[in-house]
């Protein structure tokens, strides 16, 4: 619980296909089919949410002794900010306009417009869409 992961690709092989929003379903698929073996091991099955955003960011090596990897930039902060809404909003995928616009919807996945959102740090609100498979709500 409270776990997070942060999955980064280069634009060129991300964008290709649309291969970047399959990922969430990829993985839930992935999640259901080892349900039982999650559920007798663990006494639960994970549940998570994804949200999808473009841009670039900064990533750095911090610590002396513990050292860690950490990115930053505006990318990240609006990730994290279509996590909180993706929460809010009870979806389990998110998609910035500018991603989807970047590349063409896989015909298999539906984009659904929602409100905008106001992101701190930034001008103008952002466009954002909850992803689904097609047949699904």
């Amino acid at each position: 619980m409270g776990d997070e992961a942060i999955l980064t690709w280069s634009a060129g092989p991300a964008l290709a296909n649309g291969d970047c929003l399959a990922c969430p379903f990829i993985v839930h698929d992935f999640i259901a089919a080892h349900g039982e073996r999650y559920r007798t091991r663990f006494d639960v099955v994970p549940e998570f949410r994804a949200t999808l955003h473009c841009g670039e960011i900064v990533a750095g090596e911090i610590g002396d002794l513990r050292r860690e990897i950490a990115y930053v930039g505006d990318t990240l902060n609006v990730a994290a900010r279509l996590l909180e809404a993706a929460k809010a909003r009870g979806r389990d995928v998110l998609v910035s306009a500018e991603l989807l616009k970047s590349m063409a919807l896989p015909s298999d996945l539906a984009a659904e417009p929602l409100p905008t959102l106001d992101v701190r740090g930034r001008n103008a609100p952002l466009e954002i869409f909850a992803l689904s498979r097609v047949g699904q709500d």
